[in-house]
């Protein structure tokens, strides 16, 4: 199951993101992030979608980062080159260098990395 759906409405002309992993208050990790990407370039090319809508599934839009994934990965924050801390800054604004407006629909729980999700849109 993907970690983000993401339905076109053509009639409408815009697309529904929803962050999909409810039992980890939509955690956004590794999965999450490249679906996103992939995503945001589809709806991008796409001449029929105008506007795109980004919500949480469940209860939280999105508790942030999925610190478990993270520290699986590479341990602590510490350990993190410089370029990898920079290139992950960079991963959390994607809305804002799409040329397609964005609109938040935040319902519930938006904490470190999920409120600036929602501040990018």
């Amino acid at each position: 199951m993907p970690d983000l759906r993401y339905e076109r409405f053509r009639g409408g002309h815009y697309a529904v993101f929803t962050m999909d992993r409810p039992d980890r208050l939509n955690a956004q990790g590794a999965v999450m992030r490249e679906e996103l990407r992939e995503a945001l370039d589809e709806f991008a090319a796409d001449p029929e979608m105008r506007v795109g809508i980004l919500t949480g599934a469940g209860r939280a839009f999105s508790a942030g980062a999925d610190l478990k994934e993270m520290t699986d990965l590479y341990g602590t924050l510490a350990s993190l080159t410089e370029e990898q801390r920079i290139e992950g800054y960079r991963g959390n604004q994607p809305f804002g260098r799409n040329p397609k407006p964005f609109v938040a629909a935040v319902n519930g729980l938006a904490i470190g990395a999920g409120m600036e999700r929602a501040t990018d849109c």
